[in-house]
């Protein structure tokens, strides 16, 4: 890897198979493109944030939708810097929406995420919390909120298993 290297993970609309999919391309100090590389399949992927842990290696989080059931859920991609993939994890169900919207590394060995979850108490979405292992286990999920609709939408980990979440929260009072 070059230092100074640059990485843009984005979504592609008419990507593989006709639908939008995750692109990651490694761009070097210049600005030259040393590689792209595309990651999907006829689902549509829209990618929300990415991260690089002390592991070397980079982890992408969004959402899939599948068109033709309309059913939502957060995905993460992890690759290594010459775009092959390590892993793949969703974070869905079938009677729910879910979507995944930041990620940070927590210590060096797992990731937490944040986005929503369909409530299925109240009638808006939940925050959902998660943590996963680098080689994309899942350790534990948290699920909370208001009868609003609720949002994770940042995550920073700190020492000691810590996290701090910011997000929106919809609706009165």
């Amino acid at each position: 890897v070059l230092q100074d290297t640059v990485w843009f993970a984005g979504t592609a609309s008419d990507g593989v198979d006709g639908s939008d999919d995750i692109w990651l391309h490694c761009i070097a100090p210049d600005g030259h493109i040393i590689w792209s590389r595309a990651y999907g399949d006829s689902r549509n992927e829209y990618v929300n944030n990415m991260v690089r842990c002390s592991d070397g290696h980079l982890y992408i989080v969004g959402d899939v939708r599948n068109p033709f059931t309309d059913d939502l859920n957060g995905f993460i991609l992890a690759v290594d810097t010459a775009g092959e993939v390590l892993w793949n994890a969703e974070c869905g169900d079938p009677d729910l929406e879910e979507d995944l919207y930041n990620i940070d590394c927590l210590g060096d060995d797992a990731l937490a995420v944040t986005g929503f979850i369909s409530d299925t108490v109240h009638t808006g979405n939940d925050i959902l919390m998660a943590r996963y292992t680098l080689s994309g286990e899942l350790i534990n999920r948290l699920q909370f909120g208001a009868p609003e609709n609720d949002y994770g939408m940042g995550i920073v980990c700190l020492p000691g298993g810590n996290v701090l979440i910011s997000g929106d929260r919809q609706g009165a009072s």
